[in-house]
């Protein structure tokens, strides 16, 4: 897409094609990630802007599905591979769509470490958010790995995703339209290189498993960080087989999984 000068005068942000067309910023990222809505980039770090016209265009056109723009036919919903250059760099890649759930009628169930855990209480804190009340009306489940993949004591891909499944039933039990499920995978990588190399195949094992128990729960999204600088070029290789969708340095892409 290319703007004019009068249009450059008048370019919107995220923020406010969000506000124009009333969905979430991360609705408006996904629709320029798969082409549904159009931009401009703009400055050294080539941020999204947005042409006015552009989004009277998409109003007036057919009719788009904000949740799920980006999912593949493979799922009902959405398991994305979330690749990350470093640690901090991780929420960056999943913070949007964090707050995007906990402000809507959603739920968000997070598992991972206690670094993990403050720097998303942190990050909550930052953007206005209180993550206590979050957790005590169930808007905000903080899971370690020791109480959820861990449960038993060790790992099984099999008990993995009946956990998995149990927590979106539960939370549909709740009341909650939406589920965002994000679980990270270091604990599966450190540790003797036996042990290592039983846990990353149980690990995509489990993975792959999430496609299929989506097929039925088409409004949870999973998201599944990985760091490139704490896993080796194999495992990212084999993360992107059992992935419908990947998400890098803020575009997405489709993973390699084709359902069988």
């Amino acid at each position: 897409m290319t703007a004019t000068l009068e249009d450059r005068e008048g370019l919107l942000t995220v923020s406010e094609a969000a506000e124009y067309l009333n969905v979430s910023k991360v609705t408006i990222r996904r629709w320029t990630n798969n082409g549904t809505l159009a931009c401009v980039r703009v400055g050294v770090r080539k941020e999204r802007r947005f042409v006015e016209s552009e989004l009277r265009k998409l109003i007036s056109g057919p009719g788009v599905d904000v949740d799920h723009a980006t999912t593949t036919k493979a799922v009902g919903g959405m398991h994305c591979c979330v690749v990350c250059d470093e640690p901090e760099h991780e929420w960056e890649a999943i913070g949007d769509a964090i707050v995007d759930h906990l402000s809507g009628r959603s739920q968000v169930v997070f598992i991972g470490d206690a670094e993990r855990m403050d720097r998303l209480g942190s990050e909550l804190t930052r953007r206005g958010m209180d993550p206590e009340s979050l957790a005590a009306s169930g808007a905000l489940r903080r899971l370690s790995i020791e109480a959820s993949y861990l449960l038993s004591g060790d790992f099984s891909a099999d008990r993995a995703i009946a956990f998995a499944e149990s927590t979106i039933l539960e939370s549909y039990a709740t009341g909650f339209d939406r589920l965002l499920f994000i679980g990270c995978v270091d604990w599966a990588l450190t540790g003797q290189a036996s042990q290592q190399a039983f846990l990353i195949k149980e690990v995509m094992a489990y993975e792959k498993g999430l496609n299929s128990i989506l097929e039925k729960y088409p409004t949870t999204t999973i998201l599944c960080p990985y760091v490139l600088s704490q896993v080796d070029s194999k495992t990212i290789v084999d993360a992107f087989w059992v992935h419908p969708k990947l998400l890098y340095q803020s575009q997405f892409k489709a993973g390699l999984y084709t359902g069988s």
